[in-house]
Order: structure tokens, then C-alpha cells, then sequence
């Protein structure tokens, strides 16, 4: 019989192939095996009015569902298209998201607007959002509902922003076609659990592709609890419970024998992604307070680099907006948790496809580059690996044993890096000087660092601190964590002396927290020096209270670059600190600083007496320090500016994918 219906909406196959499906009462097309609804006029409604019961049901689901998207895309605006009564905004606002739902049933819509979700009444094609407003959609079992999906999709894909992804849910047609059909042969018990559409895996890969997406995963979705439409409550629900389980588990061993090749549960999650530039993902532990935190989260806000995005992934249960979460990626060793975050990790990867994977520090760039090593010889997509150590922990961290196991390791994750990137030339140099990477791997980009157009600006706040935390005399401080390897104990111990030595009175600030502040007022105590601390813990306002300073230490045993030495000497503060890796290359001895040994109290005791008795020199030091951090170098911009950070480091990038588009 000829077919009354024009091509399919689905793949845009011709007439001809679309034929009635006599038994299911359904037109079906040959070339993607869609079932189509009838060619009579559709009802109007985009999407059919959401049952509250059933969105409850699917909470566990929804939080599945989150945690789906998270680990391919950063938190940020979330879309869900028939968005019901909000039960899914409201966990993804609970979870971060700034929600936003289309619902066009205004039953549902008002009472998602009465629990203070935002969910216009709108179908999804006169949604007023910008172009490219949301880094993640969602169509919990409304694709299949649309009048038209692939113009729903087209829509998703202009609302989504550059590499934004949607999770689809949706009914498994040919899963539900077989079981009416076995049960119907039994006596005509059941029929097909069929929306307007019934779509499967072939057809939603050719509906993802004429949309222009591209598909990450098609696989089994979870099931929800129960049966939501009936109410069922005792041993009905238990039963419905117990068969739902049952059923869950054979289609995840059917799936897992075929290699994901045939999926026979009854809905299907789709994962797909908007293209977008070629990307450069950074793999970090942590985005805590910290100089390497700081400076990745800076360059993401200000990177402006037209041939490439900006990507940013980070362990912990917390992630800020715009940056994608691997849950087990912790800085603490944990066997468990690290093999786990090594898998999420390759699965990113994977997924996203970037040009370069750039890690950062220590246990991201083992597991990121090892990530990256695996997926090579599986034979997935092969990106160029950047690493920056942010100062390497080859002395001042750990005893003998420890520091020669970090150089090993190093020393392997080599053999996988394209290129190494040094804060400063200092730790370069060290850095090949232990054997890590041939020099011509080596490039030096300073972590970008914002400072202040006037200083003067914080004069005010300045004296307040002063005021407020007793401050008296000439204040020395420093913006450190309180831990071995910035060498507060040092300082400690210099403090005494020079309190002892100087002929002007004397005060000292420690910013910051670490495992080290209850001996360390242990040590003022001892050292008869308690009344001169003050230890205010970490504050945001590192540049007010580098205001209330007349000089700036810096006692570390070893330091990558240091990005609060830029700040102090944008604050035309005078600099004392040690002589190691970095710091020679951000400070100018004896014209902004004057460096002394590493762990020597008395070096440091002398230098802070001699600023301590000499205004004159302070005054001279303070100026040139802010000079010399203002000063351009070859990219035109400040040396030490974000703007200098972000031209050097795309131009890494831009050598590695000239050279081969970012794969091996």
C-alpha cells in the first residue's frame, strides 16, 4: 500500500520507504525503523501534559542523570524541554545549576513557578534565550513527544553554547515492539508503550547527526521505581520494584556481551554534544586558594584565543560555575580513588575529544597524562599533553626517599608529554637538571597575575588593617600557607633575632592557613616574640592587607614562580626572600629584593634588619619592584599579566595542533 505520509521526519527518508506497520496500527520507515504517528493532523500541544507521580518516581534518575552531565560539562544554565511540575530543576538547582524549564501546559508550568522555579510557558521553539545561553539541555521522555524532533533538536543545538551537551531519555521503541509482539502471539496482553514517536538507537543516531550533534553514548537508561501511574503501594509496589530490577539487570548483560551493540531495556539515555573549536582541556586537582588554582581559573574567565577553547576539569564534590567535575580527583593519595578518577578521567577525555590535554601539578598530571596514555593504546583519540608543574617537588616537600620517587615518576610521565611549561626560567632550568623532558620540550609561561592600577586605592584599607590587628612599627608579612616548604618556621626564627638586632620596632602578618600554625605560635611564644604575630588566616583581600605592609617575605625552600611576590611588588612593597628555583626570575636582586640563602634565620634575620633601619631603601626597592612587574616583554603586555599568560601559552597550543591537528 502506498504511504499517505511525506518523508520521514526522522531521516528525511522518501515516501517509499515508510510503509504501515499494520500490526502495531503504526507507520514505520524501512531505513531507520522510526515508528511514525499517523499522517492525520497532530493535537496542537508540543509536548503532553507531565503526571506529577511519574516525575517523583524519577528523582533517583534525575540524580544519575547530573551526575552524567557533570562529568562531560561544566555547571552552569541548565535547559529542560517539558519540564513538568520542576522535580528535575529542582535538583539540578540543589546541585548548582541555574535552572530553566519550557513546559507548555500551564498546570504544570504554574505549579513549577509556585515552588520559585523559572519554567515559562512556552513551546521550545518560542523560548525567548539567547544563542548559545546554556551549557547543558535536557529532554527527560519528551523527544519523542515533539510534533517535529529534529526542528526540537536544531533548537536545542542553537540554544546550547560551544561544546554544550543534551541528555536525551526516551522510550526504546524496537525494545517495546518485540516484547508487544512476543506477548501479543501469547493472547494480545500488552501494546507497544509507543509515544508520537518511537525511536530507537538507529534512529536517534541519524536524528543526532541531521541535527548537526554529536553523539557521545546511546545506552541503557536507568529504570525508575515502582509504578508511578498506578500509585502502586505494599507488595504491588515491591513487585513492580523487584521486575523493574530484574529487567535492568538482563539488559545491562546483554548490552556488556554485545559490546553496547544491541540495547533491549525499555528507555534509552542518549548523550550528545555540540561541536565546538578545538578544545584544550586542563586537568586539575584542585581549585582551592592557590597560586596554580588562581592562575587556571583566571585564564579560563579572561581567555579570549579565537582558534581555541578553554576547558577546565577539577576533582572534589564542589566545582565552580563553567568548570567540569571528576568527582574522584582528590589531592590526597587514595589507591581507591585514584583508579577510579584515572577512568573518569580516560572516559573525558573520550568524550570531549580535546586538541591538548594540559595537566597541572603533581597528581593530575600523573593520572591526566597516564589518562591520555592509556586511551592512546586503545586506540582512541590521540591530543597533543601539556604539563606545568607549578614548581617542581623535587626538594623542600619530603626527606630523600619521597623527593627521589616524585623526580622517577616525573622522569616516566615524560615519555607522554609533548611539552612542559615553566613558571619561571629558574624552575626550568632545575627542572632539566634533574632530567625531566630534553630542553627543547620546554617552554616558560609566568602564571598570569592581576595587579593593581593604583596602589594608593588601598591605602585606606591599608590603616584600617593596621588599626585593627594592632600593627605597630615596620610590618613584615607574607601571603603563605603555614607548611614546610614555605619556610614560616625560618621565618619564625628570624623574627626573634631581628627583633633582638633592630633599632625600629618590628611586626610581622602571616596570611593564610596550614598544618603548621599551632607550632608556629608555639615557636613565638618560646621565642618571646607571641605580641609581635599575627596570624588573620586566609582572606580574598590579599591586596588591602598587602597595603598594611611596609615590607614582603618570602622564606620558602623552594618556589615555582609565587604570585603574591608580583602582587607585593605591584604594591611597591620592598621584597625579602630565599634564593631558590622561581624566585630570582619574578624578583631583581638588589634592585626589588634582596634574596638570601634558603633556611638560613640569620641571612634573613640581617636582610630584614637592613630594610627595617633604612626607609630610604625600602622606598627605592618598592618603586623598582613596580616598575619591573609593569614592564612589557615580547607579547606586548605586562610580563607577568594574565594577557602576557594567555598570548604565551596559545602559542604552545597553536604549535602543537599546526603541528598534527592535536593528535599523534
Amino acid at each position: 500500500m502506498a504511504s499517505a505520509y511525506g518523508p520521514c521526519p526522522i531521516c528525511g527518508a522518501a515516501p517509499a520507504e515508510i510503509r504501515e506497520a499494520t500490526r502495531l496500527g503504526r507507520p514505520e520507515c524501512r531505513a531507520c525503523a522510526a515508528l511514525l504517528p499517523p499522517p492525520a493532523p497532530g493535537d496542537g500541544g508540543e509536548i503532553g501534559s507531565a503526571v506529577h507521580a511519574s516525575e517523583l518516581s524519577k528523582k533517583e534518575v534525575y540524580v544519575r542523570g547530573l551526575d552524567l552531565i557533570e562529568s562531560r560539562a561544566p555547571r552552569g544554565r541548565i535547559l529542560d524541554v517539558g519540564a513538568g511540575h520542576g522535580v528535575f530543576l529542582t535538583t539540578a538547582a540543589a546541585r548548582g545549576w541555574r535552572a530553566v524549564g519550557a513546559e507548555p501546559d500551564p498546570r504544570a508550568a504554574g505549579n513549577a513557578r509556585a515552588a520559585g522555579l523559572d519554567v515559562r510557558t512556552s513551546m521550545l521553539a518560542a523560548l525567548e534565550e539567547s544563542p548559545g545561553s546554556f551549557s547543558a539541555a535536557t529532554l527527560w521522555d519528551s523527544l519523542d513527544m515533539l510534533d517535529d524532533p529534529l526542528t526540537g533538536l536544531l533548537r536545542v543545538k542553537e540554544l546550547l553554547e560551544e561544546g554544550g551537551v543534551v541528555l536525551i531519555r526516551v522510550r526504546n521503541a524496537p525494545a517495546h515492539r518485540a516484547v508487544w509482539r512476543t506477548i501479543g502471539s501469547l493472547g494480545g496482553l500488552a501494546s507497544p508503550v509507543v509515544h508520537r514517536f518511537g525511536l530507537g538507537r538507529r534512529s536517534l543516531s541519524i536524528l543526532l547527526a541531521r541535527a548537526g550533534l554529536e553523539a557521545l553514548s546511546i545506552r541503557n537508561s536507568p529504570l525508575t521505581r515502582g509504578d508511578p501511574y498506578q500509585g502502586s503501594v505494599g507488595w504491588r509496589l515491591g513487585a513492580v520494584a523487584s521486575l523493574k530490577c530484574l529487567v535492568a539487570c538482563l539488559a545491562d548483560a546483554v548490552a556488556r556481551v554485545t559490546g553496547g551493540a544491541c540495547l533491549v531495556g525499555p528507555s534509552l539515555w542518549v548523550l550528545a554534544r555540540k561541536p565546538s573549536r578545538p578544545i584544550a582541556l586542563h586537568v586539575i586537582t584542585r581549585l582551592d586558594p592557590g597560586g596554580s588554582a588562581e592562575s587556571t581559573l583566571d585564564q579560563m574567565r579572561r581567555w579570549s584565543d579565537p582558534g581555541l577553547r578553554y576547558v577546565v576539569a577539577s576533582g572534589g564534590d564542589k566545582t565552580p560555575e563553567g568548570v567540569i567535575r571528576v568527582p574522584h580527583l582528590r589531592r590526597e593519595l587514595s589507591p581507591r580513588a585514584d583508579a577510579r578518577a584515572l577512568c573518569e578521567l580516560r572516559r573525558l577525555i573520550r568524550d570531549v575529544r580535546p586538541a591538548v590535554v594540559h595537566t597541572h601539578s603533581s597528581k593530575a598530571g600523573v593520572l591526566g597524562r597516564l589518562a591520555v596514555a592509556l586511551n592512546r593504546r586503545a586506540g582512541a583519540p590521540d591530543p597533543a599533553v601539556v604539563h606545568t608543574a607549578h614548581g617542581h617537588v623535587f626538594y623542600g616537600y619530603s626527606g630523600p626517599v619521597a623527593s627521589w620517587l616524585y623526580r622517577s615518576i616525573e622522569v616516566l610521565c615524560a615519555s607522554w608529554t609533548d611539552r612542559f611549561v615553566a613558571l619561571t626560567e629558574g624552575e626550568r632550568e632545575e627542572t632539566i637538571s634533574y632530567g625531566v623532558g630534553a630542553r627543547d620540550r620546554w617552554r616558560v609561561v609566568p602564571s598570569g597575575t592581576s595587579v593593581p592600577e593604583d596602589p594608593g586605592a588601598f591605602a585606606d584599607a591599608g590603616r584600617e588593617i593596621r588599626g585593627r590587628l594592632k600593627l605597630h612599627g615596620v610590618v613584615f608579612g607574607g601571603a603563605l600557607r603555614l607548611e614546610r616548604v614555605k619556610g614560616p618556621d625560618v621565618w619564625m626564627e628570624a623574627s626573634a633575632l631581628a627583633a633582638r638586632r633592630a633599632s625600629t620596632p618590628l611586626c610581622f602578618i602571616a596570611l593564610g592557613f596550614g598544618p603548621l600554625r599551632a607550632s608556629l605560635v608555639q615557636s613565638a611564644r618560646r621565642f618571646g616574640v607571641l605580641d609581635l604575630w599575627r596570624f588573620p588566616g586566609q582572606t580574598e583581600d590579599v591586596l588591602s592587607h598587602l597595603a598594611a605592609m611596609d615590607v614582603y617575605v618570602q622564606p620558602s625552600r623552594n618556589e615555582g614562580m609565587g604570585r603574591a611576590l608580583v602582587q607585593a611588588q605591584s604594591m611597591e612593597l620592598p621584597v625579602v626572600a630565599s634564593r631558590v628555583c622561581g624566585i630570582p626570575s619574578v624578583v631583581r636582586d638588589g634592585e626589588t629584593a634582596l634574596l638570601v640563602p634558603p633556611e638560613d634565620p640569620d641571612a634573613l634575620a640581617e636582610a630584614m634588619i637592613r630594610l627595617a633601619d633604612d626607609e630610604a631603601l625600602r622606598r627605592t626597592l618598592g618603586a623598582a619592584g613596580r616598575r619591573w612587574v609593569l614592564s612589557k616583554d615580547e607579547t606586548g603586555h605586562p610580563r607577568f599579566s594574565p594577557e602576557a599568560a594567555s598570548a604565551r601559552l596559545a602559542d604552545v597550543y597553536r604549535e602543537l595542533v599546526a603541528r598534527d591537528g592535536g593528535a599523534r
